[in-house]
């Protein structure tokens, strides 16, 4: 049961860490020439069935721009997708607590 409950928030937990890493890829390289901007695709490809079977079974993707001129890098664009980011990074770790605190309870006996 634990598992089961943990399985889908630490896989959101492992794609906001990979998020993290490819946003500030595309900080470190703004001013690189040519450099295609990179993002992670994971939530587009949740089916609305059972979430928790689809966070599971479902992978993220790393996808680089394949227009440039529609996708240019905007350093304040990439702060605020990684101020996001820390957010939604921070909710995760938020419910993962909870429900490890929960465990400990029930197997101290307090509720």
């Amino acid at each position: 049961m634990m598992q089961d409950d943990l399985t889908p928030l630490s896989k959101l937990l492992r794609v906001s860490s990979l998020r993290h890493q490819v946003v500030s890829h595309n900080i470190a390289n703004l001013n690189t020439p040519g450099f295609q901007k990179k993002s992670v695709v994971f939530e587009e490809c949740l089916s609305g069935a059972s979430l928790k079977e689809s966070i599971e079974k479902t992978s993220p993707k790393i996808i680089e721009s394949q227009n440039a001129t529609q996708d240019t890098l905007s350093l304040e664009e990439e702060m605020h997708e990684l101020n996001q980011n820390s957010l939604s990074h921070q909710v995760y770790l938020q419910a993962i607590s909870q429900k490890i605190r929960g465990l400990k309870g029930a197997i101290s006996g307090r509720f």
